[in-house]
């Protein structure tokens, strides 16, 4: 009786070790699973942070094209009709502009020194 006694004794004991190493090899491999599957997580995370950093300096780049294109387009046009509608120089439509301007100021000083008596009394 006392042998088999030890036996189940041993027995209890190494089952009780077993399980113990057991559940930390399934712990580990648990852990290591987590590790992997945060990993890929993150890889995923980082493709899609870069796809969508590619994308808006795509559309950046092709926003500010446009714009330039545009800008350009408009500014050649603009010269194009400017220069067929009047073949005066730059500078003389540049003293014309002071001249209207200054005229303009003459005006503002004088209506400011002599102001205008209303219609009706």
């Amino acid at each position: 009786d006392s042998g088999r006694h030890l036996l189940k004794q041993e027995y209890a004991r190494l089952n009780k070790e077993w399980t113990r190493d057991a559940d930390l090899v399934e712990d580990f491999w648990e852990k290591l699973r987590d590790i992997e599957i945060e990993r890929e997580e993150a890889r995923i995370n980082k493709e899609r942070m870069l796809h969508l950093k590619r994308n808006a300096a795509e559309q950046l780049n092709m926003t500010v094209e446009d714009y330039t294109c545009k800008t350009r387009r408009s500014l050649d046009k603009a010269n194009h009709s400017y220069s067929n509608a009047d073949p005066k120089s730059f500078h003389e439509r540049e003293e014309e502009a002071s001249a209207v301007l200054s005229a303009k100021g003459r005006e503002e000083t004088t209506t400011e020194a002599h102001p205008q008596a209303p219609l009706h009394p």
